[in-house]
């Protein structure tokens, strides 16, 4: 990434009296714009207002060329009342944008010089402090750009614009694609959902995801489903970040295996089905045919 340092700036750096401070924003991507400052007191920079953040601090910034991944995480303490380590573990945070610039702070017209841009990755907290891991824009050219053949469906979630079900419609049976229960019981892993009488497996492979309580927005895929003297008894595959209490209330959304036969049976969506279950698999291309005899 091609950096430029402003004029003003460049004499500033080059002076014996260069003070310099770090800006950091992070855009989530609901929208919402965080700017911190490794500087004493508030800075005001491109319409956007730095909060000065103790113990904000950044490891070094590693560039390479071609398409390595530039190495950055961005360390600080969570004593601004912005962050909360809520957001932090519910991943309001996860894939938001960041950009890294270093100014003179006894001169914030002589402009900033930009260090860094990119997202943010895995987020960790751990004893009032925040670790986020950056990830340079050069990381997004490792991803797979197309389509690749596979059995199994490669849509990115049921009912989306590649998949097409109607999640408000219903699956064979009359039993509802989305239902919002009432939680009955359960921690951890395992919830019980009372009122319920979808068959066994409706919800494995689904989604739950909280209308209500600290958990509210938040979703966790399904492991396992069963049906249960009229519960729904549900195995999560990890867990929600906060304690669930009886009463509360969440959206059950169908799983699917993204297998062709499922896709036909239970969502009669055979037409979507962005997989290839006939193409033959390696171990026939690559079988010898048997020598001709003599």
């Amino acid at each position: 990434m091609p950096r430029t340092v402003p004029a003003g700036l460049l004499a500033a750096i080059e002076s014996e009296s260069f003070e310099p401070a770090v800006l950091v924003l992070v855009t989530r991507k609901d929208g919402t714009k965080l700017g911190f400052t490794s500087a004493d007191e508030p800075v005001t920079f491109g319409g956007d207002v730095y909060e000065p953040t103790d113990g904000l601090r950044h490891t070094e910034i590693q560039s390479r060329s071609g398409n390595g991944v530039d190495n950055l995480d961005i360390l600080g303490s969570l004593s601004s009342a912005r962050i909360s380590g809520a957001d932090l573990v519910a991943g309001a945070y996860d894939g938001a944008r960041i950009a890294v610039r270093v100014i003179d702070r006894r001169d914030v017209a002589a402009g900033a010089a930009l260090l860094h841009v990119g997202f943010i990755g895995e987020v960790t907290s751990k004893n009032g402090e925040f670790r986020a891991e950056v990830r340079s824009l050069s990381h997004l050219l490792k991803q797979n750009v197309g389509d690749v053949t596979s059995k199994a469906c490669r849509v990115r979630r049921l009912g989306d614009a590649q998949c097409k079900v109607n999640l408000s419609g219903n699956t064979v049976g009359g039993v509802p694609i989305c239902a919002t229960k009432t939680l009955s019981g359960g921690s951890g892993v395992s919830l019980t959902f009372g009122s319920d009488s979808a068959p066994t497996g409706h919800y494995s492979n689904g989604i739950v995801k909280f209308t209500s309580g600290p958990n509210s927005g938040i979703e966790r895929e399904v492991k396992t489903h069963a049906l249960s003297s009229g519960n729904a008894v549900i195995e999560l595959r990890t867990p929600f970040p906060f304690a669930v209490t009886a009463g509360e209330t969440a959206l059950l959304e169908a799983g699917c295996d993204r297998l062709v036969a499922t896709c036909r049976s239970k969502f009669a969506n055979a037409n979507n089905f962005h997989g290839e279950p006939d193409l033959p698999g390696n171990d026939k291309v690559l079988k010898r045919g048997r020598p001709p005899r003599s």
